[in-house]
């Protein structure tokens, strides 16, 4: 099986908003989910370039020997995106963020900070993600990673939840007005009903 990167639609550039946005968070859309299996993980892990294809297709080959810790790793998966999108949709919404969520993230990114090195390069030093052949979780590393930084940035209170499917982004428009993950997508959703409530009540 040759596996390719995916082309997961990119609403934002953040690392861990782009791993919470695999799921639909809202009630009026369809349920779907990117992250259905182990295998859908790998393609969004080489398009977000977290593992190579060589690494791909090796996590692919012992997933399916193990199936037993593979469904843990899946069901860990799913515990840990829905802990990072509630501490964000707190945010974003100015809410109190919630104590459990924030407990597991914080236990998850203890375990990766494990395998977390100094390097040294040409001209000095920098950190790197030390990848063991048998981790079925080293694309999680970095989403961590991408949570711990944003959560002490200061671009944090420009974290926003779509007004119309809920998804996160990061507005980083001047004025921090911004109210949709994609305009064209759920911008012009709310006015198509905003313009079918008007006909309804008459108004023109």
């Amino acid at each position: 099986m040759i596996l390719e990167a995916s082309d997961f639609n990119l609403i934002d550039e953040t690392l861990c908003l782009n791993f919470v946005n695999s799921k639909n968070w809202s009630d009026l859309e369809p349920t779907f989910d990117f992250f259905g299996d182990y295998p859908s993980l790998l393609p969004w892990s080489l398009q977000m370039s977290l593992i190579t294809p060589p690494q791909a297709e090796h996590k692919l080959a012992l997933a399916l020997a193990q199936l037993p810790q593979t469904q843990a790793m899946l069901m860990h998966v799913h515990q840990l995106r829905g802990a990072i999108y509630h501490i964000f949709f707190a945010i974003a919404n100015q809410q109190e963020v919630p104590a459990a969520d924030l407990a597991y993230f914080n236990q998850a990114w203890g375990l990766a900070l494990m395998h977390l090195r100094v390097i040294p390069t040409a001209q000095s030093f920098r950190w790197d993600w030390v990848e063991t052949d048998d981790a079925l979780d080293s694309f999680l590393w970095p989403v961590l990673q991408s949570v711990a930084e944003l959560l002490i940035a200061e671009r944090l209170g420009r974290v926003k939840s779509c007004s119309g499917c809920n998804w996160l982004f990061l507005d980083t428009t001047k004025a921090g007005r911004r109210r949709w993950c994609d305009m064209r997508i759920c911008g012009n959703r709310a006015k198509a009903r905003r313009h079918y409530a008007r006909g309804k009540a008459g108004v023109v």
